[in-house]
């Protein structure tokens, strides 16, 4: 039985959207080793600035959670970035036992530099479409995140 058209071109937008979604990351991570350089930081610790740069100040559950990892691996992450001096860690005033951590002023430059070139990546992607094209395009990525999330917090059991 033949499938109609629609299901056609739908299955080849998934094997397309399947085939480019490694290609875009790979993109979008070649940029993070040379800034990672930059700072004698791993590309893994660099994800961890750029987040910072991104979020702001974070427990270290909310920088697990940002980055997909466990919370032992971003302490693992933290401390060397804390020794290096990009990163301070602080007790939190009104529970100690929860830590934060930020940015310290050179590593924040740094990853504003990053994101800059990111924006101004993506700016020039978004240029050539028109203001409807560009809607659903990042409304197609939020839904996109919204399903992998979702199904990652299933698979989680949570």
């Amino acid at each position: 039985m033949a499938l109609p058209s629609q299901d056609i071109d739908l299955e080849n937008q998934v094997v397309e959207a399947l085939k480019l979604l490694p290609a875009l990351m790979r993109s979008l991570d070649s940029r993070t080793p040379r800034h990672a350089r930059n700072l004698g930081a791993s590309a893994a610790q660099m994800r961890a600035i750029v987040h910072l740069a991104e979020y702001g100040p974070q427990t270290m559950g909310e920088l697990a959670r940002g980055l997909a990892i466990t919370t032992p691996s971003a302490t693992g992450l933290v401390g060397p970035l804390v020794e290096k001096g990009f990163l301070r860690r602080e007790r939190d005033v009104n529970d100690r036992r929860v830590v934060r951590v930020d940015l310290t002023p050179s590593a924040r430059s740094e990853a504003e530099r990053l994101l800059a070139e990111r924006r101004e990546e993506m700016a020039m992607a978004l240029e050539g479409m028109s203001e409807q094209e560009r809607t659903h395009f990042v409304q197609g990525l939020r839904r996109l995140v919204d399903v992998y999330e979702s199904r990652a917090r299933r698979m989680r059991g949570a």
